[in-house]
């Protein structure tokens, strides 16, 4: 092989390689070096059953606050730990003072896509003011 067929060969796969890699989609981020807000996070207890999942999807912490006076209002910082988009699949259930479930018309799974390495985060409000706690459930999108 001649050094202008292999140059060109070595070209072919550089640009090939380049394509490949700028599939990969991230997001670039630029928040306030010194945050003023100081997160009281609610504490959490984790069932793990996936650990695909537990590895892509990191979930930083969970917000707890009351609005319209007595609606309970949560929040997760979630992060996307991959180098590319993925899908994921949340669904949040609100259980009553006696631990019973309470039916909620926001019971559906909710679809989030997160870029590559990107963190969002995820809220939702109570339907009810008997509402006092919660479950949050995910799961890999087939999408």
């Amino acid at each position: 092989m001649t050094s202008f067929s292999m140059s060109k060969s070595l070209l072919v796969v550089s640009v090939a390689a380049a394509a490949l890699l700028s599939g990969c989609s991230t997001v670039n981020t630029i928040e306030r070096a010194s945050p003023q807000g100081r997160p009281a996070y609610v504490p959490d207890r984790r069932v793990v059953t996936d650990i695909d999942l537990a590895d892509s999807l990191h979930v930083f912490g969970i917000l707890q606050t009351y609005v319209s006076g007595d609606l309970l209002k949560i929040e997760m910082r979630v992060q996307n730990t991959h180098h590319h988009a993925k899908t994921y699949r949340y669904r949040i259930e609100w259980f009553g003072k006696d631990g019973m479930a309470l039916p909620s018309p926001t019971d559906a799974w909710k679809l989030v896509t997160l870029e590559g390495q990107e963190t969002a985060s995820l809220a939702a409000i109570a339907t009810t003011p008997r509402a006092v706690d919660f479950v949050i459930k995910f799961q890999h999108s087939s999408q």
